[in-house]
């Protein structure tokens, strides 16, 4: 089903709800990738004996690149509700992964740091992922690729709630 962009309010396409293709949908296709992805990652964690899920691993990455972080930025970066980012970390925690301190200059805010054996998880674990990137995307052109990434970003963009000043 080709689509075409009417030329009404904010550019919208206006798709009757009977003729909707779920397999053309942005939303679906994307959920589906990442469902995918996240499935051979968790695999390929496994093959090496490392019980990391992809969603700890999201969290390690974000410590790796910056090492103590407050839970709501890391919330916030891995797209979790606060809930769910605790519940990650206290899985990391009992693997001796990450540890929780106080912050040092505000007594209300606890930060997570990663543990020395998880610092040295990096080294295992980041080459996984970056051989899953390349065999999910071995017969995509790289031009292809950027346009497809700078078209997520604008579609992201486009759904963020309004910044207020």
């Amino acid at each position: 089903m080709a689509l075409t962009r009417n030329k009404n309010v904010g550019g919208s396409r206006n798709i009757p709800l009977k003729r909707f293709d779920i397999d053309t949908s942005i939303g679906f296709i994307v959920n589906r990738t990442a469902y995918v992805m996240r499935q051979h990652l968790h695999e390929g964690f496994r093959e090496i004996n490392q019980p990391i899920t992809p969603e700890e691993f999201a969290l390690l990455r974000v410590l790796w690149n910056q090492d103590g972080r407050r839970q709501g930025e890391l919330a916030d970066y891995a797209f979790k509700d606060r809930t769910t980012v605790t519940r990650l970390i206290d899985g990391l925690v009992g693997k001796g992964l990450v540890e929780r301190k106080n912050d040092q200059r505000d007594r209300r805010a606890v930060r997570t740091w990663l543990t020395k054996t998880g610092k040295s998880l990096e080294r295992k674990l980041v080459p996984i992922a970056h051989d899953l990137v390349n065999r999910a995307t071995v017969d995509v052109s790289q031009k292809d690729l950027e346009i497809t990434l700078e078209t997520l970003r604008k579609v992201q963009a486009s759904l963020a709630p309004p910044k207020t000043s």
